[in-house]
């Protein structure tokens, strides 16, 4: 039988199931009330009626035939379960009991198929000796092999997603395939190479050429840069023997109870910018020297590393600009946005020196020009 036939079978046998039941659990009720006490006739009576009422309306459900009110013995139920058995060729109730299981088990494949969207009415028919247990076992391995054939489905979407793109890629570079296209490129690409390379050695012989120059610039001012720093640099601190500045314009001093020199970040900062004030000041006179120019010499907040103006290295340092100002004929140009911590000291100390001062404003910029006479006002 088909799987469509099976399932109509499980349905008629659940059906009789259900009323044969029912007719056994009646029958076994009926024979209590025969050997019931005879007090109890007229309860039973009234528990038999409400029975039969039940036996009625369940058979009128079940579209079966009514003729339980003209039942006068027990003998009627009996040939009406023999009966059923006999056509569902069952034997005892035993085996009633053990095919009602299998007729559920059937029920659950079939509706298991049915969430498979297996087509039962497509299949072959089906041994009545079935294995249940192996025929749900297939049935999860195909549930298992339907998610292993979504998930490479997937996977094949994935790849012919992934192809397209490539092959999109490709129609695009298409045009490049073109052997006198590509010739045409790699004969430009071997221009600008040569260019470049030509560029590269141009920059290289530029560079030797001004590192050579550097060198012999270098070996013809480093005597002067030398001396003018150590001359001044001399009259600031007594703890120094000499300084030394290399092509790099890299400072280094020799301390007086040290074997070598020392690099100038090991001082303190005030000695720094002391000396660095003396090479930046050793540059601009080699202009004032050498072609007539002078270039103004620009402070900004330079004097914040030192001490208090009341010590006497500070303002030696300031004394020794102003004098270097006036005997190289450069402009001493200083920014500081400090009133109190330098702009006062330094006007106190231009007034102490005798030179003449003259304080103006130009928005909120305050400023103060010094001389020894108004002529050098600008």
């Amino acid at each position: 039988m088909s799987f469509a036939f099976l399932l109509n079978l499980i349905q008629a046998k659940n059906l009789f199931f259900s009323f044969s039941f029912f007719l056994l659990l009646f029958s076994l009720y009926c024979l209590r009330l025969i050997n019931a006490d005879k007090k109890s006739i007229h309860k039973s009576g009234r528990i038999k009626e409400e029975l039969l009422a039940e036996i009625a309306k369940r058979t009128e459900e079940f579209g079966l035939f009514k003729n339980v009110d003209q039942v006068k013995d027990f003998k009627f139920y009996e040939e009406l379960w023999n009966g059923l058995l006999g056509e569902l060729g069952i034997a005892n109730i035993e085996e009633l009991e053990f095919s009602w299981h299998k007729s559920k088990a059937y029920a659950g494949i079939l509706k298991k198929s049915r969430d498979l969207n297996i087509d039962t009415k497509k299949h072959a028919p089906v041994n009545a000796g079935l294995d249940i247990e192996t025929v749900d076992a297939k049935i999860e391995s195909l549930k298992n092999k339907i998610q292993v054939k979504e998930r490479l489905q997937n996977e094949i979407k994935n790849d012919e997603s992934n192809i397209k793109m490539f092959d999109k890629t490709m129609e695009e570079y298409s045009a490049v395939d073109d052997i006198a296209v590509l010739n045409t490129e790699c004969r430009a690409l071997e221009e600008d190479l040569k260019k470049m390379i030509l560029y590269k050695d141009s920059l290289d012989l530029a560079a030797e050429v001004l590192q050579e120059a550097g060198e012999a610039l270098y070996s013809e001012i480093s005597p002067y840069i030398n001396e003018f720093i150590n001359r001044h640099f001399n009259q600031l601190s007594e703890d120094y023997e000499f300084s030394q500045v290399s092509p790099d314009l890299e400072i280094s001093i020799k301390p007086r109870e040290f074997a070598g020199l020392i690099d100038v970040e090991q001082v303190g900062k005030g000695m720094q910018t002391s000396l660095y004030l003396f090479l930046r000041f050793a540059i601009i006179s080699l202009f004032a020297l050498n072609n007539g120019e002078t270039l103004p010499f620009i402070l900004d907040e330079t004097f914040n590393v030192f001490d208090d103006f009341s010590y006497n290295r500070q303002r030696k340092i300031l004394q020794l600009l102003t004098e270097l100002a006036y005997q190289y004929n450069i402009q001493l140009i200083y920014f500081t946005c400090q009133k109190k911590g330098q702009f006062l000291p330094i006007k106190e100390f231009f007034e102490a020196e005798g030179f003449v001062l003259k304080e103006g404003s130009f928005g909120d910029f305050t400023i103060l020009q010094g001389g020894k006479n108004e002529s050098e006002f600008s």
